[in-house]
């Protein structure tokens, strides 16, 4: 991938076929580990103490070339002066006796995002969101010392994976970067070509050889943000040229345009971050983390559909299912489906509630019905009784009080003297 995306060293040069084994400094060089335009990256070991560290060596072809080697310098100088633990430590710097110029850089285990993305993009939202805010971190560090980046792209973001702890992000590679008060008053002149970046991820400011700034790394951040959610480029074009011009002129797609799946949240966020106008997007890198993060803790609580058998492949972008596999689980491990429509339902409270009244009714009328046949003395069914023919039962009137009879007063017998006159 190195050699397909940076520009090779003829094996012809000095240094590409003696330095394995030599020793610089307190370290002996190894096996190489990468290649690229201005140079050679080896594996080196410090014999006494076992440290592995990575060596970043210069040709003696570019080392002629002051400018060159200024912004050799001055890279590890500004990776110094920010010194943040999302960015690559460089802790070293030399020359060899052939006059090749080199850094000593920490050595990592993982991977580039580029291998990250072709061999797993599209990745779940919540894990690119929580690896863009590692990045944004780093380069919020660098804006506040000066330095901006000016070449954010996969290939320049590392994913260490430690043995101990979770994953997590590097940025890599500040050779191209514009440099400002982190290098100490190191002056670095202007390179020769007029454009200074990558076609692919470069913001339209850079394309048109304006200024650039801060914003043009958060450019730089909303085309990776979206290789990472859809597993394509913003802008596929078959040349560099007609990339730069798109970049410049047309209207970024959305990333739900790719694959309709992602909430529009995503969309917002990804837009803001590839305005044309630098005024026009996020005003910081610390802003852009706090958007993803809010974007990361609502998605999070989202069921990841898993594909169905014959849609695994990357083929299978912008259909309605896609292979995401969450962080924790493992490679082979897929989260169930969300199924849009179900063939049956468990009743629901409320339905149980509707049929609740005739349910009572039709026990109220069963234990009338026994009472009443318990009142008639003998059993008999239901159907014996005509319910027409019965009667209603005669009203319950109370009987009048008769007011007690006047009795007549006795009449009084007379007394003997009465009767005697």
């Amino acid at each position: 991938m190195l050699h397909a995306t940076l520009s090779p060293i003829s094996d012809s040069s000095s240094s590409t076929r003696s330095l394995t084994g030599q020793q610089v400094g307190d370290y002996v060089i190894g096996d190489l580990i990468g290649v690229g335009g201005m140079g050679r990256v080896y594996e080196a070991v410090a014999p006494k103490i076992g440290k592995r560290v990575a060596i970043k060596v210069l040709t003696a072809e570019r080392c002629t070339d002051r400018e060159t080697v200024s912004r050799f310098l001055a890279e590890a100088r500004a990776v110094n002066a920010i010194g943040h633990r999302n960015i690559v430590d460089v802790f070293g710097f030399g020359e060899l006796p052939d006059g090749s110029c080199y850094l000593v850089m920490e050595y990592l285990e993982g991977e580039p995002f580029d291998h990250l993305i072709a061999r797993r993009a599209p990745l779940p939202p919540s894990e690119a969101l929580g690896y863009v805010e590692e990045v944004l971190e780093a380069l919020a560090a660098a804006h506040a010392e000066g330095v901006v980046h000016r070449d954010i792209k996969p290939s320049n973001v590392f994913l260490v994976r430690p043995k101990r702890g979770r994953p997590y992000v590097k940025l890599l590679d500040f050779g191209a970067a514009k440099l400002g008060a982190a290098t100490n008053g190191l002056t670095v002149p202007s390179l020769r070509s007029a454009v200074i970046g990558t076609p692919t991820y470069m913001a339209p400011e850079q394309a048109l050889g304006q200024p650039i700034g801060p914003s043009s790394d958060l450019y730089g951040v909303g085309g990776l943000l979206f290789e990472l959610l859809t597993g394509r480029e913003v802008f596929p074009a078959p040349t560099p040229f007609e990339t730069m011009r798109q970049h410049a002129q047309e209207a970024p797609p959305a990333p739900s345009s790719v694959l309709p799946m992602l909430p529009r949240a995503l969309d917002e966020l990804v837009l803001a971050l590839l305005k044309k106008k630098p005024a026009e997007r996020p005003e910081s890198a610390d802003a852009v983390r706090r958007w993803c993060e809010a974007v990361r803790l609502m998605v999070s609580s989202l069921e990841v559909p898993r594909p169905q058998e014959a849609s695994t492949s990357r083929t299978a972008i912008g259909t309605d299912l896609v292979a995401w596999r969450l962080a924790a689980t493992p490679p082979q491990t897929l989260i169930a489906p969300v199924v849009p429509s179900v063939p049956s339902l468990p009743p629901s409270p409320r339905s149980h509630r509707a049929h609740a009244p005739l349910l009572a009714v039709g026990v109220l009328l069963l234990v009338t019905l026994g009472f009443a046949g318990l009142s008639l003395g003998q059993p008999r069914a239901v159907a014996q009784v005509d319910p027409v023919m019965v009667p209603p039962p005669p009203p319950v009137v109370a009987a009048p009080v008769a007011p007690p009879a006047k009795v007549a007063p006795a009449k009084a017998k007379p007394s003997r003297v009465d009767a005697k006159k």
